[in-house]
């Protein structure tokens, strides 16, 4: 039996939305009434475990029964996740999470620099026994969750662009290992999808402070890489924090090809699915 954990105190943060280009405030405030995470917007409050998701607007949203969304929360359920905060009340002001760094180390750092308390609530992991695998046959992705112990991933990426090209990372879920090799790692974008995304209205609030701006040739960044293969470390941090919205801890080893959050929310349903014939 694993008993949910909640701060101590208080941690806010306040920001630039990705998308919005809007000032953006997130509070997240000690919670032990409730099971699990609990998001307060406009004076109310809505279970995770009662949201819907979708992944398709770069970037994920959660969808609550009465239409209220919240966007880009991937980056801030990745810290909390690998963290084992399980229990908290966020409270929202503005239409997404705000960017900050452009990974989840301001969050993963000033989360970590709190002390954690156990709740009376409790959450067993889920464990897989099968595999669970979504494919897309026309764009030739492919995520599974295998079982195992722990939460481990296996991430590849292809692109064309040659500054990515194909890149392969394993990493081991712990917060030590988030922080160093997973948390800093910014979201990034091609310079040529730039004017296709603004006619979206997204990526307003995007820039060389928070985000990786890359053409055929190089990364704009003055500072460039932190790592030489950031690209899929954030794909695993974006995984991770689309896995975090189960609102329990995951035992399995996932493997993704060539996937974004729209697989990885996929794969996420199949999972709540499984979960609730295991109730």
């Amino acid at each position: 039996m694993s008993f949910l954990r909640t701060i101590k105190t208080p941690v806010f943060f306040q920001g630039t939305g990705l998308h919005s280009g809007e000032p953006c405030r997130a509070e997240i405030i000690p919670f032990y009434h409730k099971r699990g995470i609990v998001f307060e917007i406009g004076g109310r409050r809505y279970p995770l475990r009662d949201a819907v998701f979708e992944g398709s607007g770069r970037g994920t949203e959660i969808i609550f029964p009465d239409n209220t969304v919240v966007r880009t929360v991937e980056h801030l359920m990745a810290a909390l996740y690998v963290l084992g905060i399980g229990q908290a009340l966020i409270r929202i002001s503005g239409p997404e999470m705000p960017i900050l760094d452009g990974g989840s180390l301001t969050f993963a750092q000033k989360l970590s620099e709190v002390e954690l308390v156990e709740t009376e609530h409790h959450e067993d992991p889920l464990c897989l026994f099968v595999p669970v695998v979504e494919r897309d046959e026309t764009q030739k992705k492919i995520i599974c969750a295998l079982p195992g112990e722990g939460l481990s991933i296996t991430y590849v990426i292809e692109y064309e662009n040659p500054v990515i090209g194909t890149e392969i990372y394993d990493f081991r879920v712990t917060a030590e290992g988030f922080l160093k090799e997973i948390a800093p790692c910014r979201t990034f974008a091609l310079e040529e999808e730039m004017d296709t995304l603004k006619k979206r209205g997204l990526a307003k609030g995007g820039s060389l402070d928070n985000a990786v701006l890359v053409t055929s040739q190089k990364a704009l960044n003055k500072r460039g890489l932190y790592f030489s293969d950031e690209f899929v470390r954030h794909k695993i941090l974006d995984l991770i924090g689309d896995i975090a919205l189960l609102g329990r801890p995951l035992h399995a080893h996932i493997v993704a090809i060539r996937t974004g959050h729209d697989m990885h929310l996929r794969l996420l349903r199949r999972l709540k699915q499984l979960e609730s014939r295991q109730q």
